[in-house]
């Protein structure tokens, strides 16, 4: 008898590790047994008579999938936005929703709302925006609040509850309404038609300021059903927003900001600063022209200062007095041999002259500080109402009616401590 060489210890935990191998292979091969003879029994005959089974993928993939179709099949470059669901769009404004796509740029309002966008760096004048292919602008221009052009589209105007899809179109096609420099905006709502059964929605929202503690109501609400046997589809979307906004602002007075030389309050006989002709670059031709030509009625020119000029008589002024005397008036003589047309355009550079040598003797006054607080309440209604009508597979016709009324009342109060 021939003795193992492998240990008792060892010989016992290969034969625990071959029994439990033994009993995992065991309830496996029984298990692929028996679905084998469930799969014969259900599935009888050929394999190829199988009926294939259809995935339909609902929600945001849906909604992803779909415009990633768009921009795939679309002839020219074009983005995409698919809401999956009513009131699903990323944004309550159409315009912010839009922004995050490559290309667009938003010009947000006074509170932070955006206004308008800009397709390729063109300017809202030049984007058409239409809506269920028909050319739409606002009633206020492109900014309600602040004019703008008559062309623009203000999209806070628009209620996105019931907005189904929106392209951007960054080229153009021939099959395109002519209008747009930079780009088109395609914005496309939902029809009685979408709606597999009656629908009703009432969405209910509000909004504060951080700054004036009061709620403003937004409320939507939306009711779709279909008629004669599924071929008529109506639907009514209503909508009502209130903004209140308010923000503050510390500016300076005036355009200039910090110690500019306003006047000469003190009245002293010393000067604030004197011009230093030496500062001058000479080497600047223009330094040496006069700043003004004016052509005399028998020939020549009547040349007033050059800068190193000005800069060197106002330097060596030491009074008002001498300012005046050497910055005179053009007397009623000098002006008869200027040409009439350019008489006024003289006397105004001799004065700009007298008075660059009298700045010399104002006083600087600091900017004063000045502190704004700007309302706004913001009104909006928006009716829509829509009736579409399934002619036959390939033909719909519709009938749609939109009402909308925008009321901004804007308040602007400035605090300052005086400024001249």
């Amino acid at each position: 008898m021939k003795k193992s060489g492998i240990p008792s210890q060892r010989k016992a935990t290969c034969c625990a590790v071959s029994a439990a191998v033994m009993m995992m292979g065991a309830p496996l091969a029984y298990a692929q047994t028996q679905g084998t003879a469930q799969l014969a029994q259900t599935v009888p005959g050929d394999a190829g008579a199988m009926t294939p089974v259809k995935v339909v993928v609902v929600g945001t993939r849906a909604s992803q999938q779909s415009a990633i179709e768009r921009k795939k099949n679309a002839s020219t470059a074009i983005d995409s936005i698919v809401a999956e669901d009513v009131g699903a769009l990323p944004d309550r404004n159409v315009g912010e929703a839009i922004s995050r796509m490559a290309g667009i740029a938003l010009d947000r309002g006074d509170f932070g709302e955006g206004v308008t966008v800009a397709v390729r760096g063109n300017g809202a004048e030049l984007t058409r925006v239409e809506l269920d292919g028909q050319a739409v602008q606002s009633a206020g221009g492109s900014d309600m609040a602040g004019g703008g052009d008559g062309r623009g589209m203000e999209f806070r105007q628009l209620s996105a509850d019931l907005i189904k899809s929106v392209d951007v179109v960054k080229g153009s096609t021939a099959d395109m309404a002519e209008g747009a420099l930079g780009g088109g905006i395609l914005i496309k709502t939902r029809t009685g038609l979408d709606f597999k059964k009656p629908f009703a929605s009432l969405r209910m929202a509000g909004s504060q300021s951080s700054l004036n503690k009061k709620w403003a109501p937004d409320a939507n609400l939306i009711l779709a059903n279909k008629f004669m046997n599924g071929r008529l589809g109506v639907v009514l979307n209503a909508s009502t927003t209130t903004l209140d906004n308010e923000g503050h602002q510390a500016l300076v007075s005036g355009k200039d900001q910090g110690y500019y030389r306003l006047y000469d309050f003190d009245n002293s006989p010393q000067k604030t600063f004197t011009f230093q002709p030496g500062t001058v670059n000479t080497a600047d031709a223009s330094t040496r022209n006069p700043m003004l030509s004016s052509p005399l009625i028998g020939g020549g020119s009547f040349d007033s200062s050059t800068p190193l000029e000005l800069v060197t008589r106002s330097a060596a002024a030491q009074g008002k007095a001498d300012c005046q005397s050497t910055f005179s008036a053009l007397s009623t003589a000098q002006l008869n041999t200027i040409v009439v047309a350019n008489r006024t355009a003289a006397q105004t550079q001799r004065t700009n002259e007298l008075n660059t040598c009298l700045n010399q003797w104002n006083d600087y006054t600091p900017s004063g500080p000045k502190y704004v607080v700007r309302r706004e309440i913001d009104r909006r209604q928006n009716l829509d109402l829509r009736a579409d009508f399934k002619v036959n597979d390939e033909l719909t016709v519709y009938a749609k009616g939109s009402y909308n009324k925008r009321h901004d009342d804007i308040n602007t109060l400035s605090f300052s401590m005086g400024n001249f």
